[in-house]
């Protein structure tokens, strides 16, 4: 099995030869260097914009007091020989242990979500789920709920890239398996009670499952192509198929089971030796996911066709001249603010179960007074002839001066939301 590099390996370079790896001394009386004065300046005018819908409540850290190294990277980079990078303790164990010795105190991560079509963890069938592909099915085998040799075919694939088209065709039977083996011998506590699992998380785990358990069925269509009985959520969850898609639905439930198990026992062991996980969400959910299709009246959507009716983006930058086309659907604000933006505190409720520090990727505040497309926000109008994006089909708006209005009302909500949030400590 592949290998973390050693610390050797990182001072292979004869000019690095006598650097010796070790925890950064804490840097003497830093609170009155000019270098920290000088950032503490430089940073008040961000402070102080960033605290006009917040009435005082920031800095919620005190960021200009202590220094601290990070490194971003996502698990399925992490080496093995099941087709992508997993939770398996002993590669796993040996990054932390790397990170400890390097002084390291955060391991950033991108989204864990489960992904969709193109494989982007920014684009997830459910903002609260974890991503299957990232279970270890070694510790599946020790469990009994699989055969050694079921794995031989993921060991086969290239080590050195992950070909997301074969793992869905070999991984997703065998966590089936797995799955039907846990429920037929009675469910065993392999990560806690699996019953009292299902029902701690069942405000958004049952809609997962059944999601994914209909997507399946429906030949992997997006949900806003299903039929009407199924599209429209309160009517799907009295439709006769839910009974039928019951094995289906378990296994989902399963998948979540094991991947919340596996990613806590792998925190407790970053957290034993000093290291913060930095986790990252979008702040924009998939069209095509579980959190759409169970709440759409919190988006902007056609009724008509369960399209969204306007997407977003990013505006042009030195990446890309025309910007970005995201596609994912805007919040209707005005209907999150009436309860109070519960789901909002759900999703960021959850995080922080996973996560010591949350990133939202990302908002922008106080964008360009240019035209929509500067702004942020994409209108299907704007993007008809940009079939590379996938835009042809959206329902178009009349202006985009209404595009300019659901801007400005979108960054009006966020900054109450935020404003909300910090009213109400998360938990830790």
């Amino acid at each position: 099995m592949a290998d973390i590099p050693s610390l050797d390996y990182w001072h292979a370079d004869d000019r690095f030869r006598s650097f010796e790896l070790r925890p950064p001394p804490t840097p003497p009386n830093v609170q009155r260097s000019s270098l920290v004065r000088r950032m503490k300046s430089s940073s008040a005018k961000a402070v102080a914009k960033a605290s006009r819908h917040t009435a005082g409540a920031l800095p919620l850290f005190q960021w200009l007091e202590s220094r601290s190294a990070g490194v971003l990277l996502h698990p399925t980079c992490l080496p093995g020989d099941q087709g992508v990078g997993t939770f398996e303790a002993g590669p796993a164990d040996r990054f932390l242990e790397f990170l400890q010795a390097a002084g390291v105190r955060y391991w950033q991560l991108c989204p864990l979500g489960p992904t969709g079509y193109g494989d982007s963890p920014y684009q997830c069938f459910s903002a609260f789920a974890g991503n299957p592909y990232l279970i270890d099915l070694h510790e599946l085998v020790e469990h009994g709920l699989l055969d050694a040799a079921d794995l031989a075919p993921l060991a086969k694939l290239d080590p050195g890239r992950v070909d997301f088209g074969a793992l869905y065709r070999l991984k997703w039977p065998l966590l089936f398996r797995a799955a039907s083996r846990h429920r037929e011998s009675g469910a065993p506590p392999l990560y806690g009670d699996f019953t009292a699992f299902r029902l701690r998380h069942a405000a958004w785990l049952e809609d997962y499952a059944y999601f994914r358990a209909l997507k399946d069925d429906q030949g992997g269509r997006a949900w806003s192509q299903w039929p009407a009985a199924l599209r429209e959520h309160a009517q799907a969850v009295t439709s006769p198929l839910r009974a039928r898609l019951a094995e289906a639905i378990d296994a989902h439930v399963f998948t979540q089971y094991v991947f919340f198990g596996q990613w806590s026992r792998l925190k407790a062991g970053a957290a034993r030796r000093g290291i913060g996980i930095v986790g990252d969400i979008p702040i924009f959910v998939a069209a095509d996911s579980a959190d759409v299709w169970a709440n759409p009246e919190l988006f902007e959507l056609d009724p008509a066709t369960s399209l969204p009716l306007a997407v977003a983006g990013v505006p042009p930058d030195y990446f890309s001249a025309d910007g970005q086309l995201w596609g994912n659907p805007l919040y209707a604000w005005a209907r999150h603010a009436e309860n109070d933006y519960a789901w909002w505190h759900a999703r960021l409720s959850a995080s922080f179960e996973i996560y010591d520090i949350v990133r939202i990727d990302h908002i922008r505040d106080d964008p360009p007074k240019e035209d929509a497309m500067l702004r942020g926000l994409f209108l299907a109008e704007d993007m008809k002839s940009r079939t590379d994006h996938g835009a042809v089909g959206y329902p178009e708006l009349a202006t985009a001066d209404k595009g300019r209005a659901l801007l400005a009302a979108a960054i009006d909500r966020t900054a109450q939301v935020v404003e909300v949030l910090l009213k109400r400590p998360l938990p830790r």
